[in-house]
């Protein structure tokens, strides 16, 4: 095998990284934003596209807990 064919097999990606998570991953990322930051640092490397988008629904439900918990504040004033 030449290098330039070892070279083109190591550029492609693979199929597995183009993935994203599951609605269920997704809701618990949502509901437990530390299960979301603990799976974008497990699947970082491995699966770029999980685990940027676990980062997102983790942010999203740190910022929906946020608004939640400000909520609750000022109705029970």
């Amino acid at each position: 095998m030449s290098t330039e064919n070892q070279s083109e097999n190591f550029n492609q990606q693979d199929p597995s990284n183009e993935e994203d998570l599951s609605t269920l991953l997704k809701v618990a990322c949502v509901l437990f934003p530390l299960v979301g930051i603990i799976l974008f640092f497990v699947e970082k490397n491995k699966n770029p596209k999980k685990s940027k988008s676990a980062c997102y629904f983790a942010i999203g439900g740190f910022l929906l807990n946020l608004i939640l918990y400000i909520i609750r504040i000022y109705i029970n004033k």
